[in-house]
């Protein structure tokens, strides 16, 4: 685990989706559990974001108010059950370099002799650009938290925030559209391909 995963986790209902979570519950057929994976599903499929959501309270603009906290029977019914506080660490420290996307790690060998060439492959990417300075929020290396293996889209589900990291730009109606520009990423994606590429020759029955 990482040690940044012991630090505190935010403030209940200062994460976008849990502000969803509270705006648009309701007292469904659904039990709790289908109910929140039907409003993550839902908030996945937002284009943008409303900017008091998205923004540290204390500096939104003025005239713009912050959202309202969850109440406690909120906390305890709704958002407590749906993640871990390591899981909303990481939701809040995401993307905190606009352009260095996320390197989630998915396959945990319980062979020792493989695992530590698993690990010693995570290692040489954490150290490489584009992660090497980012590579305490951008890596997602915790067996506990992400061992999806071929299910690796599940962890849309536990931390959407993964979808795409929030534009720094506002439109006319004080939002903030969800995904970055493709060739923003470009560079990264061929650079990540290209280490991946050569990890597969280096290791190939990895």
């Amino acid at each position: 685990m990482n040690d940044m995963d012991s630090l505190p986790p935010p403030l209940w209902g200062t994460l976008a989706v849990e502000q969803y979570l509270i705006t648009n519950w309701n007292n469904s057929t659904k039990t709790p559990d289908q109910q929140r994976r039907m409003l993550v599903a839902e908030f996945l499929d937002m284009e943008f974001i409303p900017l008091e959501w998205a923004e540290d309270w204390d500096s939104l603009p003025a005239g713009i108010n912050p959202p309202r906290a969850p109440t406690i029977e909120e906390v305890d019914t709704i958002l407590r059950p749906y993640r871990s506080d390591v899981l909303r660490w990481h939701a809040m420290n995401l993307f905190n370099d606009q352009t260095c996307p996320a390197l989630l790690r998915t396959h945990y060998c319980t062979d020792e002799e493989e695992k530590t060439k698993h690990d010693d492959l995570m290692t040489k990417w954490a150290d490489s650009d584009p992660f090497e300075s980012e590579a305490w929020w951008a890596v997602l290396n915790n067996a506990d938290l992400f061992n999806f293996g071929s299910e690796w889209r599940r962890v849309y589900e536990i931390l959407p925030e993964l979808a795409g990291p929030l534009e720094p730009e506002v439109d006319d109606e004080l939002r903030i559209p969800r995904a970055r520009k493709a060739e923003d990423l470009e560079p990264f994606r061929f650079d990540l391909k290209t280490q991946i590429a050569e990890a597969k020759e280096e290791a190939p029955e990895a």
